[in-house]
């Protein structure tokens, strides 16, 4: 996910849309992060027509190691999408032991790291400048809010969240300390 925002970022789109396929057919869970890109850069076309042939670029070069497993889906089990529907049943037929709270990962992203909380300062600045690019809070609202919905919660699961609260909570500390005023 990483590799195809570093390139989206440099400009080079197809680089871009090939690793955010990788990192999808890696865990499915990363797929979010992939929309989230695709809305990203659709909303950007709404603005301007020169986005269009980045989105279809990206796209394009997205599917290439996502339609084969596709395809293999389909011969195997007569599903593209049994992998999916799977996973979706195994989370809510889970163990009571893993129901959490709607706030748990909150709570829990706190005791792992408190220096987090500059995430916070981080999205207000983003906010309050009305920066340009805030594709890394529009990912991460995208990667982090879908797993607060679902009952089964494990920390495990923000391992997808994290790069991009740590990306705010530096951009936060480094308002902080580089801005005399507030």
């Amino acid at each position: 996910i990483l590799f195809g925002l570093y390139f989206l970022i440099k400009k080079k789109y197809a680089l871009s849309g090939l690793f955010l396929g990788i990192a999808v057919m890696t865990r499915f869970f990363f797929g979010f992060a992939a929309i989230a890109v695709f809305i990203f850069l659709f909303l950007k076309i709404m603005k301007k027509e020169e986005y269009r042939n980045n989105l279809i670029t990206i796209i394009i070069f997205f599917l290439i190691p996502v339609v084969p497993f596709f395809i293999l889906n389909y011969i195997l089990y007569n599903n593209i999408f049994y992998p999916f529907l799977v996973q979706a049943y195994m989370t809510q037929s889970s163990n009571w032991y893993w129901y959490q709270p709607f706030y748990f990962y909150f709570i829990g992203l706190l005791k792992e790291n408190i220096f987090i909380l500059f995430s916070i300062l981080g999205i207000f600045y983003i906010i309050r400048n009305k920066i340009q690019k805030p594709l890394i809070l529009f990912i991460l609202l995208f990667v982090f809010i879908p797993f607060n919905f679902a009952p089964h919660k494990e920390m495990r699961f923000m391992l997808l969240s994290l790069p991009f609260i740590y990306m705010l909570a530096t951009y936060g500390l480094l308002k902080i300390t580089t801005n005399k005023k507030m």
